[in-house]
């Protein structure tokens, strides 16, 4: 059975809270923490603080367990102006996030690929590759309180008629395989309720992550050339979440 493709639609209340287009890096220079310290990003950004990791350790001395964690310094990050980009430089990897009001894959992938050409100019290593993006869409729906979560969303949990029908909270994560859509990425899809700021309404996060495994060296144009790819991709997959009802809602 064929699978329709819901055509592009704008809606003019996109419930996007978060844009994100992550680049993992791997074969990093030893002093890139020190050059990221001093790096520029595009006219306007500023630093506005640090990127860190904790790291545990656990050790059996004399039949004694002992604990120990440390924490690490990976990168430095970056506002806009208008505080709308948040962009993370890393000694793994690069982040740009697009705050609401989202206003379209036009301006969020040139202001990514403006900062991500500042971090390229800070890596200065050929021998460096990206192993991995992901391009990720946070959507915040409203519901009415009470009302049938198959009128509005499409992907589900789906509670058996022997167990209580209420649903006070709930998590779901599902990770599928994009088959011929795009080979050997992941679409990872989480949903989950959250606080309304809307009055008498409900609301729930619709978490999608498109993962691409994509090994080139960091300056290859083709990185760009295919996290493009993936803008269909993540508005079919948005508009497969969620019904009508919910389309009118947004529209």
């Amino acid at each position: 059975m064929e699978t329709m493709t819901p055509a592009p639609r704008h809606f003019s209340k996109a419930p996007i809270i978060e844009a994100i287009i992550d680049i993992q890096i791997a074969g990093a220079p030893a002093d890139l923490l020190d050059a990221l310290e001093h790096a520029e990003m595009a006219a306007g950004y500023r630093q506005v603080g640090t990127i860190g990791a904790m790291i545990g350790k656990l050790e059996f001395k004399e039949e004694n367990p002992v604990a120990s964690a440390h924490g690490s310094r990976l990168g430095y990050r970056f506002q806009s102006a208008d505080d709308k980009y948040v962009v993370q430089v890393r000694t793994n990897g690069f982040t740009v996030s697009r705050l609401s009001p989202y206003d379209g894959w036009e301006t969020f992938i040139e202001e990514a690929q403006s900062n991500w050409a500042h971090y390229l100019r800070t890596v200065e290593s050929s021998s460096t590759v990206s192993p991995q993006f992901s391009v990720r869409y946070i959507n915040k729906l409203h519901m009415p309180p009470g009302s049938e979560i198959s009128s509005y969303l499409r992907t589900y949990p789906e509670i058996s008629p022997e167990l209580p029908q209420v649903m006070m909270n709930s998590f779901m994560r599902v990770e599928l395989d994009l088959g011929s859509d795009l080979p050997g990425a992941t679409l990872i899809l989480q949903q989950f309720y959250t606080q309304s700021d809307q009055p008498g309404q409900v609301a729930m996060i619709l978490d999608n992550e498109i993962r691409v495994p994509y090994i080139v060296p960091i300056s290859d144009p083709g990185l760009w050339a295919t996290i493009q790819r993936t803008r269909a991709l993540k508005n079919r997959y948005f508009r497969g979440c969620i019904t009508p009802l919910m389309e009118e809602s947004i529209d």
